[in-house]
């Protein structure tokens, strides 16, 4: 995952904490045309927006002109919800580990049935015990 933009202290200990570094790219703030550029290059455009109804987000709009795949963690009523549900190739689901986990599956697995490269060991960053054993070592 390449994330583009400030960082955020917490989310950062989260990706620490779980030995997540090898999977995570922070490239910090860009000039808009290399996050452009960052974009292209991108299989899906993730989208995690607030509790807020009418809360859009330019970044929606970027993915949306680039035709990149939007994974959206957001609240399923709402302006964001009601936009991305007329959108081929979105998902909208909601903040919890279920839910990301049961989407990042189907997309890993429906690259792996296409014979795509996918170099992700998909239930490897949601095993709990695995991330337990790299903690204690």
């Amino acid at each position: 995952m390449n994330w583009v933009g400030k960082s955020e202290d917490h989310v950062v200990q989260i990706i620490k904490q779980h030995n997540l570094e090898e999977y995570v790219q922070i490239a910090g703030f860009l000039p808009y045309s290399d996050v452009i550029n960052e974009l292209v290059k991108s299989d899906y455009g993730l989208l995690i927006a607030g509790d807020h109804a009418f809360e859009l987000t330019t970044k929606m709009f970027d993915y949306l002109a680039l035709n990149i795949p939007i994974i959206a963690i957001i609240k399923s009523e709402g302006l964001i919800s009601r936009i991305l549900s007329k959108v081929k190739n979105s998902y909208v689901l909601a903040n919890n580990e279920e839910s990301i986990y049961t989407i990042l599956s189907n997309i890993y697995l429906e690259k792996v049935s296409k014979n795509q490269s996918c170099n992700i060991d998909i239930d490897g960053l949601f095993d709990r015990k695995k991330h337990a054993k790299k903690s204690v070592n």
